[in-house]
């Protein structure tokens, strides 16, 4: 239950993806843009800012269900022929995969 409470926002877009591509609502689509590009900056910004990039970075979830879900809308948009939002989520995937890595560095061991 705490997996789906931690992920369901990022569920929830990639269900509205998959509705507004389905149905082509571009409405929906600028929406999606919209949100796009806040979680482009909250990442960007987590990592630039080491006090808020601990208080970010807790690990509720498992790394691989960020992973798929990231995975999952990058197919997604791909077949609904949204190329520039799907190279979006490709940056957002790379830069939650270099904050993983960052958080495990900053742990001790």
């Amino acid at each position: 239950m705490r997996l789906l409470k931690a992920s369901g926002l990022d569920i929830a877009v990639l269900i509205l993806i998959g509705v507004s591509g389905f149905f082509n609502l571009d409405g929906l689509f600028i929406a999606i843009w919209i949100y796009t590009g806040l979680l482009l900056s909250g990442k960007v910004v987590a990592l630039l800012s080491p006090s808020l990039f601990k208080k970010v970075n807790t690990p509720d979830v498992p790394g691989w269900v960020y992973h798929l879900l990231y995975g999952a809308t990058i197919i997604t948009l791909l077949l609904f022929e949204q190329r520039y939002l799907a190279g979006v989520w490709v940056l957002i995937w790379v830069l939650s995969t270099i904050s993983v890595y960052k958080s495990r560095e900053s742990q001790p061991s």
